[in-house]
Order: C-alpha cells, then structure tokens, then sequence
C-alpha cells in the first residue's frame, strides 16, 4: 500500500487535509469516525514517513459542553505527534439528519457554547508545539476568526482571541 502512496505523492498529490476532529477516543466513537486515535495517528506518521504533507480538520464543541480542555489537550498531544503542516477549526455544526442533531434534541448532548469553545481553541494554542504550521480557525456565532503561522503569531493570535472572550463572553453573561 505504500508504493500506491507513493505514486501518488509523487503524481503531485500531497497537502491532504484529513478530518480529524478530536485527539478523544471517546468522542470520535460518539460522531462514528470509524477509526481509534491511535489507528489515525498510525496513518499520519506514515504519510509524514512517505513525504506526504497532512493538514488536520478540527471541530470545536464536538466532545459536548464541559469536555472543551480536555479535548483541546488531547487533541493538541496529537496533533504534537502527528506534525500537520496546517490545522483548520471549524466549530461544531449538526444538520437535522444527523443522529447527533436528536441527541441535541433529547437533551442527550449538550452542546459547548461560546465560552467554552472561545477555551478550548485558547488551550488548544497554548498546548501545541509545533513549527511554521498555518492555522487557520473560525467560529461563525458571533464571528470569531484567528488566522496565521505558529508559534510566530501566537502573540497576535492570543491577543485577538482574548478581546473576542472578552467582548461575547461578557455580553452573553449579562444577557442570562
């Protein structure tokens, strides 16, 4: 399986961005991707082995409200390992015809909200090390987006970050 990798990288096929959503077991059982964090870290560090560059898709809110650190650390020990050349956020979205989307109704899954989101990127970005990789993260309700190449403009990004906290934090505390 290798040499068809290989024929591919060298097609010119690299740059893949792969969906891996959380660094949690847990949470990857729960939204049914199919594999372990140790299944996809296997396969990354083989594409790293093979010369063929991953980016790393991630959702903010998807291992439910109160789970938001934890899943930033975890996944920021993966990402550590796996080496992305870039990491894009996305927060959590559930269609209606998802499963998820009737556990959101039951009250079976309780959504992160803002807050909890807003800190989980800022634990994600103060748990990686990682060099010159592009970063890329959005979170849609309010608009908040931090974009640039870390750990270069973590300073710039950190300091966005908080005055986003401050400004939606603060205004959906006061309108509770």
């Amino acid at each position: 399986m290798d040499e068809e990798l290989i024929a591919l990288r060298d097609a010119g096929y690299n740059d893949l961005y792969i969906g891996i959503e959380s660094g949690m077991d847990s949470v990857l059982r729960h939204v049914k991707k199919g594999h372990t964090v140790a299944q996809a870290e296997e396969q990354l560090l083989r594409l790293n082995r093979l010369g063929i560059r991953h980016g790393a898709n991630l959702v903010f809110g998807i291992a439910g409200k109160g789970m938001g650190v934890e899943n930033a650390k975890r996944t920021a020990e993966f990402l550590n390992k796996t080496k992305p050349f870039a990491i894009v956020i996305m927060a959590l979205f559930v269609p209606s015809y998802v499963e998820l989307y009737k556990e959101i109704q039951s009250g079976q899954f309780v959504q992160a909200d803002l807050d909890e989101m807003l800190l989980e990127e800022k634990t994600l970005l103060g748990n990686l090390e990682l060099d010159n990789v592009k970063y890329d993260g959005s979170i849609y309700e309010p608009p908040v987006r931090l974009s640039g190449v870390l750990p270069k403009d973590l300073p710039r990004m950190y300091k966005k970050l908080d005055m986003a906290m401050e400004k939606y934090c603060q205004k959906m505390k006061s309108a509770v």
